[in-house]
């Protein structure tokens, strides 16, 4: 039954299955598509929140719907025209980088997103399956990562800056070149 297809779909998560896990899930967009590479931050994530999918599992059996909205459980169709089967439909991320660097290579767990066009803007990415993401951006001179869960609604615009503190470098400069000559 149902509670039976729901407790399959969360034990893949935890058994390192992404081609399998891929199989059954669903995407509120179009634009991702979901592939044994896609669903890996989500598993990444579940690793380091065991208890994320033992919460999970309760909540889609007794609500249909994940405490954190990224999962609803969807009716996809019957199996012999009298079983409904079931899938999870996932919320997707659409983090906004915000930068200071120009001609950047921005990246998210190693895939290659975007190229930074202009020394200040934010650029919305994705859409990103929920979990763990490294963002990397970097041009000739510097390179800033930040590490990111990206679960749940609250999520689904994260604000990430990836911002060279230049002042900060010359603010440096400044007092030890002032600290030498007193």
């Amino acid at each position: 039954g149902k509670n039976q297809q729901i407790a399959a779909e969360v034990e893949m998560m935890t058994s390192n299955k992404p081609t399998t896990l891929s199989k059954h899930l669903v995407s509120d967009n179009t634009g991702l598509k979901i592939t044994k590479q896609s669903v890996k931050p989500l598993m990444t994530y579940i690793q380091k929140h065991p208890q994320y999918a033992q919460d999970l599992k309760t909540d889609l059996q007794h609500n249909g719907y994940s405490s954190d909205h990224t999962f609803v459980v969807k009716q996809i169709g019957t199996k012999w025209t009298l079983f409904p089967t079931y899938k999870l439909r996932v919320t997707t991320m659409q983090p906004l980088i915000t930068t200071n660097l120009k001609n950047a290579t921005l990246e998210a767990n190693d895939i290659e997103l975007v190229t930074t066009e202009s020394a200040h803007a934010t650029y919305k990415v994705g859409p990103l399956f929920p979990g763990t993401y490294m963002f990397k951006l970097s041009n000739s001179d510097t390179t800033i990562t930040h590490k990111v869960n990206l679960m749940g609604h609250a999520n689904v615009h994260e604000l990430i800056s990836l911002v060279a503190n230049k002042k900060a470098a010359t603010c440096l400069l400044i007092t030890s070149t002032h600290s030498s000559t007193a």
